[in-house]
């Protein structure tokens, strides 16, 4: 048993698997770019991802050195050292070191630290000046006290040649 309408049947099956082709076509175009654009946007979100960290690191790291900068300025005028050059010198190598570790990363990400950074050059010179100013303070009082008990032993000496003489 023939169809009569073959030619139709075929031209309609050939303008199926046509039509079921071009979807097929279109769906996998689709699901595809939506797969890569999947993967560029989790590419692009870790290595964002990894530059914060990169900066969070950088971050926590630059913070321990200002803080270690700032406990060493605490030490310079509380008397706690004996050598305050040589500390002075380790608070200027670290400050250098630090600033170079910010400016090799980038500047523009921790303008803070920069104008804290900054700002010490100016606590040191205080410092220095405290410093300077404390031990002619502490001069001066040993030769205001020396200079008390010379005088102390000198009155002492004319009393008694006072009393010397009165009898």
């Amino acid at each position: 048993m023939e169809a009569y309408n073959r030619k139709e049947i075929r031209t309609k099956t050939f303008y199926f698997w046509c039509s079921f082709l071009v979807l097929m076509a279109v769906t996998t175009a689709a699901m595809y770019s939506f797969v890569w654009a999947s993967f560029e946007q989790k590419a692009a979100y870790i290595s964002k991802l990894q530059e914060h960290r990169k900066i969070i690191n950088t971050q926590l790291t630059v913070q321990e050195k200002v803080d270690s900068l700032y406990a060493y300025m605490q030490n310079l005028d509380a008397g706690k050292v004996d050598n305050y050059l040589f500390l002075e010198k380790i608070i200027s190598e670290t400050r250098a070191n630090t600033l170079s570790f910010i400016n090799a990363d980038s500047s523009q990400k921790f303008p803070a630290y920069n104008s804290i950074l900054d700002d010490l050059n100016t606590l040191a010179l205080t410092k220095d000046t405290i410093i300077k100013v404390a031990e002619k303070e502490r001069s001066v009082k040993t030769e205001l006290f020396n200079c008390m008990s010379k005088n102390t032993d000198i009155r002492t000496a004319l009393s008694r040649q006072q009393r010397a003489l009165s009898n």
